[in-house]
């Protein structure tokens, strides 16, 4: 049924390029300026992973063949404008659909894996054994990690780290939770993933599943290290609230209060920058907490 439908939105997307070169024929102009001013709305709004085995660039690889296909009609030889055209078209077309073969396969590979190792996570999860939940989840981000390095996809490799530490407060609150040695196994595996991925990729995500492992340990010895991851995701997400945030706890934690109050006091700057949406800004626990350490 997935299959089917991407086929149809597929042939949607090549049907509706079809129909703009159509329409490029016939009103040159004005398609020119409406492509140009949909092309702008489009990229100030991409919030999207651009790497070709993520199926939602589909459309975009579309749009970007269709807009330079139209310049093919421009060639004057001796074959009819029209026909130099429809070949331009037929070929963006095939190049689009090889294109989106290609990331599609790479897709499936991923989900399937994902779907496969959830369902398997998900069956875990209802048994009261804490050592078999956290086994199960174990190795079901292990083979992901290896899907997500054979297809180069870094977010899978952190989706596998974050289900593990996910896993870790899941299994100790059973009836039967696992050993401290396993726990501190996956925390570790979790802290190896996530700290790889940041030190290659300056992913501020991957900074910050790195900072809730080390800091879930409770170790007064892993602040230093903590410390050092915090202060180099602040640097790298200045503005970003909760990289600020972690920063200044970190340093709180650590005893270094003064400098811990002047990273709070950023936050709260932060905070007050987001007054137009509430939904991104602390919430009142959070704020009153932050404004105490501050001395405000």
């Amino acid at each position: 049924g997935v299959l089917a439908f991407r086929i149809i939105g597929w042939m949607c997307f090549i049907g509706l390029t079809v129909f703009l070169m159509w329409l490029w024929k016939r009103i040159p102009m004005g398609m020119t300026l409406g492509a140009a001013m949909a092309a702008l709305v489009v990229v100030m709004h991409a919030q999207v992973e651009m790497t070709i085995q993520q199926t939602n660039t589909a459309p975009w690889i579309l749009c970007l063949i269709g807009l330079v296909a139209p310049a093919s009609s421009r060639f004057d030889g001796s074959v009819s404008r029209w026909l130099t055209g429809l070949i331009g078209g037929l070929l963006a077309i095939a190049l689009a659909t090889i294109i989106i073969i290609k990331g599609y396969s790479q897709s499936m590979v991923s989900e399937a894996a994902i779907q496969f190792h959830g369902r398997a996570v998900h069956d875990s999860s209802l048994e009261e054994n804490g050592g078999t939940v956290l086994t199960t989840r174990t190795l079901a981000a292990q083979m992901l990690i290896e899907e997500a390095r054979e297809l180069y996809d870094d977010r899978l490799q952190l989706l596998a780290a974050e289900q593990l530490l996910a896993g870790i407060p899941m299994s100790l609150s059973m009836p039967s939770p696992p050993n401290p040695e396993s726990v501190e196994t996956v925390r570790q595996l979790v802290i190896n993933i996530s700290m790889e991925n940041f030190e290659r990729t300056g992913s501020v995500e991957a900074g910050h599943l790195a900072l809730s492992a080390l800091l879930s340990r409770g170790n007064s010895d892993d602040l230093d290290q903590a410390l050092m991851v915090a202060t180099a995701v602040a640097d790298r997400d200045p503005s970003g609230i909760w990289s600020q945030r972690h920063l200044a706890d970190v340093l709180w934690e650590s005893g270094d209060k003064g400098q811990a109050q002047s990273v709070y006091q950023r936050v709260l700057q932060l905070d007050a920058a987001r007054s137009i949406d509430p939904l991104r800004q602390l919430n009142k626990q959070d704020r009153e907490l932050i404004q105490q350490r501050a001395g405000n």
